[in-house]
């Protein structure tokens, strides 16, 4: 139920002087992404506000099968 899928983020210039040096603290890969490489990873994407950044190593887990896994450790 975990996959490693990347995110892309939206910061403004007042998030992104916050958040940039705690994902650096916290050693998060990112990258800020021109407009054409966005484009080329999500072509359709139309975009909001803020310079994007990826985060390759974004996750995601299964809800369900995480909690029945917690729920059985706990047991």
């Amino acid at each position: 139920g975990y996959l490693r899928c990347g995110g892309i983020e939206f910061l403004d210039h007042e998030e992104a002087t916050e958040v940039l040096p705690l994902w650096e603290a916290e050693g998060i890969a990112f990258e800020k992404l021109t407009s054409d490489a966005l484009r080329a990873i999500e072509p359709g994407l139309v975009a909001p506000p803020g310079d994007p950044y990826l985060l390759p190593n974004c996750a995601q887990v299964r809800n369900p099968r995480h909690l029945a896994a917690l729920i059985a450790g706990c047991e």
